[in-house]
């Protein structure tokens, strides 16, 4: 919609501007980054979107809660809750399913006892997704 783009899908990585689409193809790593010191606004849609949108808006606000630059990203302890919860919604890049579920599974429950323990509260009316994290 406005300003640049990157998008990592797989390998190969490209630049967007407003108008121009990218297609991340089911089960492939991609990554979105702001390319210019400017806001940059764009729109996604997921099939199916289960609850991404509020996978996001926790990612969201945990990072706003954690402070986090391009030079300073959430911790592994930060993020493992909410990867936990979010299952469904996101998967870390080439992982087996039953290593990664181990490994958030281990990093989600040392979080807790490091006092990690609540999500980002949901923002929007009639957000109720249990907090399995607590």
């Amino acid at each position: 919609i406005a300003g640049a783009l990157r998008v990592r899908i797989g390998r190969a990585t490209q630049e967007f501007g407003p108008g121009e689409t990218a297609v991340v193809p089911p089960g492939t790593p991609h990554v979105f980054e702001n390319a210019s010191s400017e806001t940059t606004h764009f729109r996604g849609e997921v099939r199916p979107a289960l609850r991404t949108e509020e996978f996001l808006e926790r990612l969201a606000a945990l990072a706003q809660e954690h402070g986090t630059t391009p030079e300073r990203r959430l911790s592994p302890l930060a993020l493992a809750p909410l990867v936990s919860e979010y299952q469904r919604e996101v998967r870390l890049p080439y992982l087996p399913g039953i290593v990664q579920r181990m490994a958030i599974g281990a990093l989600a429950a040392l979080a807790r006892r490091r006092g990690h323990r609540e999500l980002p509260p949901l923002s929007s009316p009639g957000g109720s997704t249990p907090n399995r994290g607590a």
